[in-house]
């Protein structure tokens, strides 16, 4: 073999090499780019995202026609076994039902927000329609899918008092 060709040669496997790294720096700075992208769009679903009653007399006096209304406590262990099924339903849902959050911890240590006597145990759900309470869920979780199931009927279009 000659000089000319083995530098010929070098150049192509170089060159060959140069392209198999570059396509891999190409879909490894793809694949950062979408894991930001995606974790941009995708906000966490915590309680604090979503609205609170906190300072009223009563739930009773939203602005819309009908919303939910969910009583929780953070220490509360079907609280904790619901919250992403709430956190999402809230998030979005067919009928675009605003749903309200009350600590029920906080409502009762502030005195600002008048707990109704249908809440004896967290999680609890209320349907409120024109300012009454139409529909009422409570527990979560093995003893008791009350909630879920109203979701679900909510979602389907299956409950009596949504319009």
């Amino acid at each position: 073999m000659t000089d000319a060709n083995k530098k010929y040669k070098k150049k192509s496997e170089d060159k060959f090499i140069s392209y198999i790294l570059i396509g891999f720096s190409v879909a490894f700075f793809a694949v950062i780019l979408g894991v930001i992208l995606f974790n941009l769009n995708n906000k966490p679903l915590v309680y604090d995202n979503f609205t609170h009653i906190e300072d009223k007399q009563t739930i009773y006096t939203e602005s819309e026609d009908q919303y939910l209304v969910y009583f929780y406590q953070d220490e509360c262990g079907g609280c904790k076994v619901l919250k992403p099924e709430i956190l999402s339903f809230a998030d979005s849902n067919k009928n675009d039902l605003k749903v309200y959050f009350v600590n029920t911890y906080v409502a009762r240590t502030t005195g600002n927000l008048v707990i109704p006597t249908e809440i004896h145990y967290t999680p609890s759900i209320m349907l409120i329609s024109n300012g009454l309470y139409v529909d009422f869920a409570v527990g979560a979780g093995e003893e008791s899918n009350e909630i879920p199931a109203l979701l679900d009927e909510i979602n389907a279009g299956e409950n009596a008092y949504i319009k």
